[in-house]
């Protein structure tokens, strides 16, 4: 079972999710996070601070066919997957990042929303989104995080498993 840490301070919660025909990942969160199953099976949803400040979906998948165990087939599907970030980006590329892990195959890229530059932060309504894909054993994971500055702190603790 793989264990990922989402940490600000020290660990407070662990929480397993059980992947049909998957692997089980384990994932360790600091007291600022707050975790919900919102689906039956693999979904989280993970917030911390404020409304204002960050919501993070994350939903794990069993790899039945094996379409995620190389770094490259993450890599690919990664990319395939963000492409529609990019037009509506300040940005307008993709700067892929790889996880710092041994364990996980991944990766992510972030991108600030053109339409909510200037604007006041509102809930439900954020100006930066970091996304990707992640592969441990027999279990994917897209995730997105949706912030706004005041959570970039949380935003840079989600991405380092």
């Amino acid at each position: 079972m793989l264990m990922l840490a989402l940490l600000l301070s020290a660990p407070q919660e662990q929480v397993v999710v059980a992947v049909p025909d998957g692997d089980p990942v384990s994932f360790m969160f600091g007291k600022e996070f707050r975790v919900m199953k919102v689906a039956p099976g693999s979904t989280l949803k993970i917030t911390a601070g404020t409304p204002k400040d960050i919501s993070i979906l994350v939903t794990l998948i069993p790899d039945k066919e094996n379409k995620f165990q190389t770094e490259d087939d993450v890599r690919k599907a990664t990319v395939q997957s963000l492409q529609y970030l990019v037009t509506h980006s300040v940005e307008k590329r993709m700067d892929l990042k790889s996880f710092d892990n041994r364990d996980v195959r991944g990766f992510y890229s972030s991108f600030t929303d053109e339409s909510l530059v200037g604007k006041p932060p509102t809930d439900g309504k954020y100006l930066k989104v970091t996304s990707g894909l992640f592969s441990v054993g027999r279990t994917a994971a897209t995730f997105t995080i949706l912030y706004n500055e005041s959570g970039e702190a949380f935003q840079k603790a989600a991405c380092s498993p």
